[in-house]
Formats: structure tokens, C-alpha cells, sequence
């Protein structure tokens, strides 16, 4: 006999979620790392914008900053063993503070020190306001890392903000 599933039939696929700090409610445990490191540019959460709950992270370039690349990353990583051909879907959400602004998320393989995949996608804001930006990276190999990178284009009195991280993996 044959059977034919309609989509509405299709049994439901469980996903595993990586991120243990999706909504950095309490702390910035996880984000700690820095990505583009520069002494003029600040990393906090912050508590007076959230996308959703009560908390954020900001990323705020201070007086003498122009055109820095900066932002923050998992530490550690989330992701420590991938799985070979595993399609890895991550996404944040991410609030502009200026028309123009670029904010991107990265998402990168690593075999050791040496980088497998580099997977980036990049906003350039139409409009100030919470977006999401999201991708995915099919896993080389089995064992790798994963790094979750988050980072805006940023000068003197330029921020954004970012919240509800996400990366997943069917499990």
C-alpha cells in the first residue's frame, strides 16, 4: 500500500536550542566575547529596551569612535561538537538606532583555529525599530565549533541593541 501525508499530517520535528541565554534576562552570561574589540566601543545589558522581557545587549560607540567594526560573541561558544550535515538555523533580533545603520550576525565553523564556513548576513536599517535577521549554516564536519557574532558598523553616539538569540539544530 501507498500512503500519501498531506503537510497538516507530517509529524512534528523536535529542535534542539543551543543558546543557554537567549533573552539575557539576568546577566550576559554566554556573550561575553568580544567581536572587533575596541576601548571605544561599549558592551552592556541593558534594562530599558528589551524585544521581548526585560533586558537587551547595547553596543555604544563613545566619543572618538568612527566607522568601528564592533560588536560581542558567544564565550563560550555555544555550539562545541557539530554534526556533519546538520543545518544550524541562528537569528536575533536587532533594533537600529539610525535609518542607514549596518548590524550583522555571523555565524562561523571552526576546526580548531582554522575556519571552516563564514556565514554572514547583514541589515542595512530602512527604518529604526526591532528587526530580525536570521540564516543558516550546514555543518563541514563532525566536532567542530560554532561562534555567534553579532556586530554594527558604529561611531561617536551610534548604538544598537539586540535580543532574543537564537540557534538550532533538529534533534
Amino acid at each position: 500500500e501507498i500512503y500519501t501525508l498531506s503537510l497538516h499530517d507530517a509529524l512534528p520535528i523536535s529542535f534542539k536550542q543551543w543558546v543557554a541565554n537567549p533573552g539575557v534576562e539576568n546577566d550576559l552570561t554566554g556573550w561575553t566575547g568580544k567581536y572587533g574589540p575596541n576601548a571605544k566601543v561599549t558592551v552592556t545589558r541593558d534594562t530599558t529596551v528589551a524585544h521581548t522581557g526585560t533586558a537587551s545587549i547595547k553596543v555604544a560607540g563613545l566619543t572618538g569612535a568612527k566607522n568601528l567594526s564592533s560588536g560581542f560573541n558567544d564565550n563560550p561558544r555555544w555550539v562545541l561538537k557539530t554534526t556533519a550535515k546538520t543545518v544550524y538555523s541562528q537569528s536575533v533580533w536587532v533594533d537600529p538606532t539610525f535609518v542607514g545603520q549596518q548590524i550583522t550576525m555571523k555565524l562561523r565553523e571552526w576546526k580548531g583555529s582554522t575556519l571552516v564556513v563564514d556565514k554572514t548576513v547583514t541589515l542595512k536599517a530602512a527604518k529604526v525599530g526591532w528587526q530580525q535577521l536570521s540564516q543558516t549554516l550546514t555543518a563541514t564536519n563532525s566536532g567542530d565549533q560554532l561562534s555567534f557574532a553579532v556586530y554594527g558598523t558604529m561611531s561617536a553616539g551610534q548604538s544598537f541593541y539586540a535580543d532574543d538569540f537564537s540557534l538550532t539544530s533538529p534533534s
